[in-house]
Formats: C-alpha cells, sequence, structure tokens
C-alpha cells in the first residue's frame, strides 16, 4: 500500500507539472475579468448537448470493440468463455485509468491467468503486448504521415515523442521478428543482455515474446485474425472521428482528418507514466496535436476546455462500464488494489 501511496504522489507531481504548463500557454489568453473556471465553464456550457452524446456514444464503441478484441486474441489461446474475458478485459481498463504510472496494465493478463484454466500469465502478458506492439507501431507511423501533412509546424515536443515511440516499437519489432525467426539466437541475446542484470527478467520477457509471436500464430490459424484487425481499424477509426466531432462543438475549426492527427499526438503522449486518468498528459499532449492544425492564439480556453471535457468523459465511461463488472468479480475498490498489488509482484517477480 505504501509504495502505491507513493506512486500517486509521484504520479500527481508529473501530472501537476503538465497542467502547470499547459495553462503556462494559456498565459494573457483569457477575456476580461473573468477567472479561468468561468471561462472554460462558458466553452463547455456552449456545447450542445447532442454532441456531448455524440463524442460519448464514439467513444463507446471503441471501448467495447476494443475490448471484444482481447476477446479475439485469448480464444486461440485454448479460451473460448468469452463472458469471462469480456468482464476481466473490463476490470483491466478501468485499472489502467485508475491506477497511476499505468500500473493498471498487469490486472488484466494476471486476472485472466487466475481465472483460466488454459492460459497462464506469460502466454496472457503476451496478448497485452501484442496489442501494445501493433498499436504502438500504427500510431507511431500515423503520427508521422498527420505531422508532415499538417499546416503548421510540429513543436520540438511532439517530434522526440514520436522518434522516442519509434525506437521503441520498432525495436520490440525486430526483437519479435528475430525470436520467430531465430529463436534459439534471440534467447541467448536476451539473456546475454538483461539476463546479465535480472535472469527472472528475462525469463519473464522469453515467456511474453513466445506468448506475442504464439498468439499471432494462432490468430492467423484460427480465423481469428481478420476479426482482430477489423476490430482494429473500427477502434482507432471510431477514436479520430468521434475527438473531431468534439474538437468541431468545442469551436475549434479543425479539418475531419485532424481526429486522426489529434489522436496520434495524443496516445504518445498518454504512453507517458504518470497520474490516473492520465490527467496532465491528456491537457498536455492535445494541445500540442491542436497546434499542428490551429495558430497557438486561436486554441485559448476552448483548448483547454476541449480537453478536460474529452478526459473526464472517457475516464467516467471506462470505469462506469467496469464497475459492474468488477462487482461480478466479486472485487471492490480494496479488492481491486490488492489485485493490483498481487499482478504487479507477479509481473516484476517471476517464479
Amino acid at each position: 500500500m505504501k509504495k502505491l501511496v507513493v506512486s500517486l504522489l509521484l504520479s500527481v507531481g508529473v501530472a501537476g507539472a503538465l497542467l502547470w504548463l499547459t495553462l503556462s500557454r494559456m498565459a494573457g489568453q483569457l477575456e476580461g475579468e473573468q477567472s479561468l473556471a468561468e471561462t472554460l465553464w462558458q466553452a463547455v456550457s456552449a456545447v450542445s448537448p447532442w454532441s456531448m452524446l455524440l463524442y460519448a456514444l464514439s467513444f463507446m464503441v471503441v471501448h467495447v470493440s476494443r475490448i471484444a478484441r482481447w476477446v479475439y486474441q485469448v480464444r486461440p489461446l485454448g479460451e473460448d468463455n468469452w463472458r469471462m474475458v469480456f468482464r476481466i478485459c473490463a476490470v483491466g481498463y478501468a485499472a489502467i485509468v485508475l491506477f497511476p504510472w499505468r500500473l493498471g496494465e498487469v490486472v488484466r493478463p494476471f486476472m485472466l491467468a487466475r481465472e483460466s484454466q488454459k492460459v497462464d500469465f506469460a502466454a496472457a502478458m503476451g496478448t497485452a503486448v501484442t496489442e501494445r506492439v501493433i498499436d504502438g507501431l500504427l500510431i507511431t507511423l500515423l503520427l508521422f504521415v498527420c505531422v508532415a501533412t499538417a499546416p503548421e509546424a510540429a513543436s520540438a515536443t511532439v517530434q522526440s515523442a514520436g522518434l522516442l515511440s519509434l525506437s521503441v516499437f520498432a525495436s520490440a519489432s525486430v526483437g519479435i521478428v528475430l525470436f520467430a525467426w531465430q529463436r534459439p539466437l534471440a534467447v541467448r541475446l536476451l539473456h546475454a543482455t538483461i539476463g546479465r542484470a535480472s535472469s527472472g527478467l528475462a525469463s519473464r520477457l522469453e515467456g511474453m515474446l513466445e506468448g506475442f509471436t504464439g498468439g499471432l500464430a494462432s490468430l492467423r490459424r484460427s480465423g481469428a485474425l481478420l476479426p482482430f484487425l477489423s476490430l482494429t481499424v473500427l477502434y482507432w477509426t471510431s477514436n479520430a472521428l468521434g475527438i473531431w466531432i468534439l474538437a468541431d462543438a468545442f469551436g475549434l475549426a479543425v479539418p475531419w482528418y485532424a481526429g486522426f492527427g489529434l489522436l496520434a499526438v495524443l496516445v504518445v503522449g498518454i504512453m507517458v507514466p504518470a497520474g490516473p486518468g492520465f490527467l496532465g498528459n491528456f491537457q498536455y499532449f492535445l494541445g500540442e496535436g491542436l497546434r499542428l492544425y490551429l495558430p497557438a492564439v486561436s486554441i485559448g480556453a476552448a483548448g483547454l476546455a476541449f480537453s478536460l471535457t474529452m478526459n473526464l468523459v472517457q475516464l467516467v465511461l471506462q470505469v462506469g462500464f467496469g464497475i459492474p463488472f468488477l462487482a461480478a468479480s466479486g472485487l471492490g475498490a480494496r479488492g481491486l488494489i490488492d489485485l493490483q498489488r498481487e499482478a504487479q509482484s507477479a509481473g516484476t517477480h517471476p517464479a
């Protein structure tokens, strides 16, 4: 519990720093004697409730499609109880946004390994790694396309984040290809490098790589690859169009395709571990994304209100969607915290 509290305090510090950077860009943009809170409320209250509802519906399509995508990932591993997998994934995604430093990432694979008789922890983690690598590569490539075609120059922050993301996911892809092509060589290299610092971590990574490559092969053999890819396209497209709808509702006159650019910058930004709900990351990186399509002086309070609203809607929907499934799992708030601690221990201290 003490470690979680320390992580929470540190993450709040990072979130606070990013919010401060976001607010510092708005200096001098407030109108008259209005306070920031009054200006933000004015921007939010001017938005049509129908636009808010449309965005909420578009995000529910995003959320349900990515949960369904995981069902298709797990099925080839032998677990065909889709209701159980759906329930676990709903709880897992709620944990990701609730815990700081993205500590909730291990909850979903840990719950699956604990409840399933057919999928172990390494294979379950392999499915999560599969998602992250595929999505990371897609969104990073999308980021570079959007930056190259945007009317405004990308900031140094966006360029640096994109290059860092590309280096991470490209390296992961090379490692995965090497593992699938020359497994003995890849295992030797893994234990000769990371294994020197931690043999347990190297063994865990080997298990995840095996789960990743086995999972991809199983997706292809089982016929689940097409549904997986279709849900991936639905997931990202609905996400981008929903962002554009909400931006337009806040009077941010960006073209429809800007939704993909805003999404790419945001996703790369929230890869940075920070506070619960991605607070801070959301506001700072959405602001950076808007600067690709609008002059900085025209973003102002509307841009901040847009990012705060989107952040809040996503948080409420993900957590609200997960609560009934959390109850169905026999867990309360304290139970979820204990589960996260067990999952973290399983992920960092393999037997």
